[in-house]
């Protein structure tokens, strides 16, 4: 426990401070004496110490930006995500150390012209004498600069809030990007290297952003530096293959010729340096035949690729010839958050933000609404097009015993699992044969040690329960790698 005493024209504020550290980014509470006292809240705090630092560091190097005027400086949070507990909690750690207004932002959901849906969640603090130095730090000649010392400033704490910050395209305002070259994007995968032994590849992604995914070998590493910062609601995002950290870049807003000068020279040494940079301004690089060609699914992938192909994943390949792509399906807004988990876990392998689908039964006078995205055309994928389907018609592999882990399972239940009324899980298991549901049973007797039934819900359509007594032994077996909204199928 620690207390404060801080003594402004006359009056004696206490604080209360925070007991232990900041491990899954709780709060520091501070409780002023009276409601009169507020107006001294936004001179009484000092930035300038290591949690508030981090987090306004970490912040700044994703989404958040800074803005001056005669007053001073005021730090303007831009946050992109549906997890409303990770807004709040970042809100009302800024607005208890008196930055910002006691009224609490809105979480906004924009619809996009193309059906995309974004979640955003914009705050401002007040003009701040004590964020002068941030400013001078990062905006030294009025645009967003890499400093020179940020090895210093990149904690676990701030490493671990930027990469909580990774945002969707919302770009609002020049000042969110930087002004990057070869040097300063070197010297960031540097320090990630030198500090955290964290291996990087650098990617130019589409309208300017820049990211830093962390290389398969480095995951271990990554996850273990900053899932002690991340809250247990969040800590699912580290079970992504393709964990990264992204910044915006200013050449997004210079002319095509001056941008695509730039981006060459930058080409040619981030090359000479070793960091790989497969994308221009001008294309994604997911486009590109090579990029297809060397892309190698992680496993992670693989295992739960199986487990959503035999849930609803739709697998389509239009000849033999050419390579194959999945089209993942959600009802909306029901399981919006459990898709926008699979565009994540497979973000390597589509272009194609999710996108609402709305669809009208004139017969039964009923409009329902989904959730979809489809991956490119990928040779990684033709494997499960040749192990799921025989004469264009999906069927259960001869070898599943062999690729069904605990992790598949998970996302198999997710996918397209239920409950019953007798509080039972369900597969839904319709579309397949009743020889090959029967196999699934002894696959999952003998994987896992489940025992289970099948019911005929109507002719020649079986679906797979899983018994209450069989619940504590489920849910030790896939609770780990399931998605929190779905943990109600359990």
């Amino acid at each position: 426990m620690m207390i404060i005493l801080v003594t402004a024209n006359n009056y004696l504020l206490m604080f209360v401070g925070w007991e232990g550290y900041l491990n899954s980014l709780k709060w520091l509470n501070l409780y002023k004496l009276r409601n009169r006292f507020n107006i001294f809240a936004r001179n009484i705090t000092n930035v300038n110490n290591n949690e508030s630092t981090s987090l306004i560091i970490g912040s700044l190097l994703g989404n958040s930006y800074l803005e001056k005027n005669e007053k001073g400086i005021k730090i303007i949070l831009i946050k992109c995500s549906g997890n409303i507990e990770y807004l709040m909690k970042f809100y009302n750690y800024f607005n208890s150390i008196g930055f910002c207004k006691s009224k609490k932002p809105h979480l906004y959901k924009i619809i996009t012209k193309k059906n995309k849906l974004l979640y955003y969640w914009k705050a401002e603090s007040y003009y701040l004498t004590q964020l002068k130095w941030v400013y001078e730090m990062l905006y030294p000649k009025g645009v967003k600069t890499i400093p020179s010392n940020l090895k210093e400033y990149l904690t676990p704490l701030s490493l671990a809030t930027w990469y909580l910050d990774n945002t969707e395209k919302l770009y609002i305002s020049s000042n969110q990007g930087f002004d990057l070259n070869s040097q300063n994007v070197y010297y960031i995968s540097k320090i990630l290297k030198d500090k955290y032994n964290i291996n990087t590849s650098y990617r130019l992604e589409s309208k300017g952003k820049i990211a830093f995914y962390v290389d398969n070998e480095s995951l271990n590493n990554f996850n273990e530096i900053v899932k002690p910062y991340i809250s247990s609601s969040l800590q699912h995002k580290l079970n992504s293959s393709h964990n990264k950290l992204t910044m915006w870049n200013n050449f997004a807003t210079h002319n095509s010729c001056e941008a695509r000068t730039s981006l060459s020279k930058s080409s040619n040494l981030l090359l000479q340096n070793g960091i790989r940079n497969y994308s221009t301004i001008v294309k994604n690089i997911k486009y590109s035949a090579q990029y297809k060609k060397d892309y190698i699914l992680t496993d992670i992938q693989k295992e739960a690729l199986i487990g959503i192909i035999l849930g609803d994943g739709c697998i389509e390949r239009a000849k033999p010839s050419h390579n194959t792509r999945i089209r993942i399906e959600q009802s909306f807004p029901e399981k919006s958050e459990y898709l926008k988990s699979l565009h994540e876990l497979l973000a390597p392998l589509t272009s194609m933000e999710p996108t609402i689908l709305t669809r009208t039964n004139k017969k039964r006078g009923v409009i329902t609404q989904s959730l979809y995205f489809r991956t490119l055309a990928m040779p990684c994928l033709n494997y499960y097009h040749e192990l799921f389907y025989k004469d264009n018609v999906k069927r259960i592999p001869e070898n599943l015993e062999e690729l069904l882990t605990a992790r598949g399972l998970a996302y198999w239940i997710c996918d397209d699992g239920g409950k019953s009324v007798h509080n039972q899980t369900i597969l839904h298991t319709r579309s397949f044969t009743k020889k090959d549901v029967e196999y699934i049973q002894t696959v999952l007797n003998k994987n896992f040690e489940l025992r289970t039934r099948l019911e005929e819900k109507i002719q020649d359509q079986w679906v797979i329960y899983i018994p209450v007594r069989q619940k504590i032994k489920l849910i030790d077996i896939v609770g780990p790698y399931m998605h929190k909204s779905m943990m109600y199928k359990l």
